[in-house]
């Protein structure tokens, strides 16, 4: 099982309601996939983001003003790895 990404931030993105979840790269990995989510005490309300190539995935069409909680998980040949522990920060 791959390791969870180290590093992990999440950041505004370019686009009014969009930030950017990003770690380091982990070895092996053939894939990243993002979880968001409102409401950290509930990890069943977590929804998750497309899979990327890189450790980035941009989570988008998020409402302005809202706190967010973003973390990543690697994807290699033995399937997902553990996920990060969870990062925040407010949509602009």
């Amino acid at each position: 099982m791959l390791p969870a990404p180290e590093q992990v931030t999440l950041t505004q993105g370019t686009l009014s309601g969009s930030l950017d979840l990003r770690g380091c790269p982990v070895p092996n990995a053939g894939a990243y996939e993002g979880q968001m989510t409102t409401t950290i005490d509930n990890p069943g309300c977590c929804r998750s983001v497309d899979q990327t190539p890189a450790a980035q995935v941009t989570l988008e069409q998020l409402t302005p003003g809202t706190n967010y909680w973003g973390r990543l998980r690697a994807i290699g040949r033995a399937g997902p790895g553990v996920r990060s522990e969870p990062v925040s920060a407010i949509a602009i």
